[in-house]
């Protein structure tokens, strides 16, 4: 057997920066006066122990040269080699440094600012060469090839720069029976621990690494991990990891303007519009919670796991066409599809034989009819954006209905100055000033827009809800029929959680009421993210498709005064979208699965995936448009039988992230 090796690592001191809370990166600043006196405790530390390094490894940066110089002199370690590489260099925050992260995080929320900070594979906004910030603009960097350089990076791309420095030239160091010092920063150091103890992206996640202590790590002789530990007292540590682990949370609310105060400007602003009560009490809901500070997390502590739910595939129910009569099929078809280059509503994209999503939607319909020799009642609800060219899409389905019988529109919010929390304004373009106010909207809309009551007039009594992009959300008469049965206000159709979903939202219990409740990724405070990713734990995820009791949503209307309680989402914007220096703005948005949580005795079903096949990007429409589907008698878009139930797996080079760009590749269609 060989000999067991050890090397230390030692996050840099306290920066100026770190005290002035500010987004750093590859910033240059110096130690503060805190983080001098860390370094020379970290030094002191190490001598008590022994320590004597052969060779000492650091970044370009002061504060890691600091940092490393001040321990050496205070451990007596004096003559040494010292290498210092832009390999070893802090994560580069892009757009972000030399920002304030509590004013960054409550302008654009503590959510936008964890997926910055937390996410292990999306980089903040990125910096491009002309900006003073970038890298390849400072003299320092003068023998670095400017692409090797970066404008922003996530925690991969970390990784990705440091780990070929470390096999190249710390790792030959260790194993060659030198003693190791590696002074850097808090993400180059989690990336080499990440390589060393086989951490997955969630588990490095969770890896706070304290400034200033020493880190000692312990491999065998083929360089396998052992063990680790701080050279320092526990309880120190822990302090010190959790002052980690809160930087870049908002500040509590400093006093300043009242609801009272801010919120006549928005009910001038949004009656002036023309806005009806439903809309601007929502929007008024969701604005005091703005203003309040509120948190919208959801700890490890306040919810528990679902272990089980009934299964639609194992339901033992007759399926009760007659149903049908007192049930509304209702998508959603707000979505411009933006994020696939599209100015006009995705469900206008052609999806198989000719047919779009809409024309399938409404021969799915048809198909329902003919078969139940009944009436399905059918609805939209639009946005002020994809009305127009909805309806006349649909101009060829007249039994579809038409008017206000086939659709209502989605409000709009006033977007808010994330300055002072007024409503923004501009004149360039006033249409600029409001935006869609998320899917959540759903039920004001109805509520606002008389549909809810004039479906209630009617004898409907339930509805039926998904998006239009998924085509495998069909209306189920054994879901229908179970919906019913059970008596619940509210059903959630759910499917069991992979490794692929464990990013996304879970559904889970509110340990305090004992109901249902969804949490999302941007709810998760930073210390429970492990948790949130355990597919194990957290077994199901919402995939939209809503069952809803009109009446018991009309109740709760009345219980909270014409609003609907749901939880608020902050998006940071600028007030121009194409235009990034002008007014930075919040939207506020809310989500109709949510509502979960506001309905007592409210239930979930587990679904198969072959009802939630969303089409979210070009490497969907083109799988959707393949062989690899057929189409059905009755319209439904199913997966060959040749595929054995495994969809493809398209990953298009990021070229054809747009319809148009994807089409160039087969012109003739898939």
């Amino acid at each position: 057997m060989g000999e067991n090796f050890k090397i230390v690592f030692l996050r840099h001191g306290e920066s100026e920066w770190n005290v002035a809370n500010i987004f750093t990166g590859w910033a240059d600043v110096d130690l503060s006066p805190a983080g001098e006196a860390e370094a020379i405790a970290a030094g002191k530390c190490l001598k008590e122990k022994g320590f004597k390094f052969d060779v000492v490894f650091t970044s370009m940066l002061r504060r890691s040269i600091k940092t490393a110089w001040t321990a050496l002199m205070n451990s007596d370690n004096y003559s040494m080699p010292i290498i210092n590489t832009w390999r070893l260099n802090e994560r580069h925050y892009g757009a972000l440094q030399g920002l304030n992260k509590a004013e960054t995080a409550a302008k654009h929320g503590d959510a936008q600012v964890k997926i910055w900070r937390r996410s292990y594979d999306i980089p903040p906004p990125e910096i491009d060469l002309s900006d003073e910030r970038h890298p390849a603009n400072d003299p320092m960097y003068a023998n670095v090839p400017a692409k090797a350089l970066p404008g922003a990076e996530s925690l991969k791309l970390t990784v990705d720069r440091v780990l070929p420095f470390w096999f190249d030239n710390i790792a030959p160091c260790v194993m060659a029976g030198k003693s190791v010092l590696v002074a850097a920063h808090g993400n180059s150091l989690r990336a080499i621990c990440k390589y060393l103890e086989g951490m997955s992206e969630a588990e490095v996640l969770e890896l706070n690494i304290p400034t200033s202590v020493p880190l000692v790590y312990e491999l065998d002789a083929q360089m396998n991990f052992i063990k680790k530990y701080y050279l320092m007292d526990e309880e120190e540590v822990k302090a010190k990891m959790a002052a980690v682990a809160n930087q870049g949370k908002a500040e509590p609310k400093p006093s300043g303007p009242s609801m009272e105060e801010l919120w006549p400007a928005f009910d001038t602003k949004m009656k002036a519009e023309g806005l009806n009560s439903a809309a601007i009490a929502a929007f008024k809901y969701n604005y005091g919670v703005l203003v309040s500070g509120a948190s919208t997390m959801i700890p490890e502590s306040a919810i528990g796991p679902v272990d089980e739910l009934p299964c639609l595939d194992s339901l033992d129910i007759t399926p009760d066409p007659s149903l049908l009569q007192s049930t509304v099929m209702l998508k959603l078809n707000g979505g411009l599809g933006t994020g696939m280059g599209l100015d006009k509503a995705k469900s206008l994209l052609e999806v198989s034989d000719g047919n779009t999503f809409l024309d399938l939607i409404a021969k799915q319909v048809g198909a329902m009819k003919a078969a139940n020799n009944l009436e399905l009642a059918f609805m939209l609800m639009n946005s002020f954006s994809t009305s127009k060219d909805t309806l006349e899409a649909l101009a060829k389905y007249p039994d579809l209905g038409t008017g206000d019988d086939l659709e209502f529109v989605q409000n709009k919010a006033p977007k808010v100055t994330a300055a002072d929390l007024t409503p923004a304004t501009w004149e360039a373009q006033p249409s600029h000033e409001w935006c869609p106010p998320g899917h959540g909207d759903l039920y004001p809309a109805m509520l606002g827009s008389g549909t809810l009551d004039k479906l209630l007039g009617k004898g409907f009594k339930y509805m039926f809800v998904s998006n239009s992009d998924n085509l495998g959300a069909t209306m189920d008469l054994k879901l229908l029929t179970h919906f019913v049965s059970t008596g619940a206000p509210f059903m959630m159709e759910v499917a069991t959680r992979t490794d692929a979903d464990k990013k996304g939202g879970h559904l889970a219990k509110d340990n305090k009421t004992g109901g249902l409740l969804l949490r999302e990724s941007a709810q998760c405070p930073d210390e429970d993210e492990k948790a949130f990713q355990d597919v194990t734990k957290y077994k199901f995820f919402n995939t939209n498709n809503l069952w809803v009791d009109l009446v018991a949503l009309k109740a709760i209307f009345e219980k909270h005064g014409g609003s609907i309680p749901l939880p608020v989402m902050k998006n940071g914007k600028t007030v121009d979208p194409r235009d990034k220096k002008s007014t930075k703005v919040l939207q506020l948005e809310t989500a109709m699965g949510a509502a979960i949580s506001c309905f007592e005795g409210a239930t979930a079903i587990v679904i198969p995936r072959s009802r939630f096949a969303p089409v979210k990007t070009t490497n969907d429409l083109l799988a959707l448009r393949s062989d690899a589907y057929t189409l059905t008698e009755d319209f439904r878009i199913v997966l060959a039988p040749e595929r054995g139930g495994v969809p493809p797996n398209i990953k298009l080079d990021g070229r054809y992230k747009f319809v148009d760009a994807m089409e160039t590749i087969m012109p003739e269609g898939a």
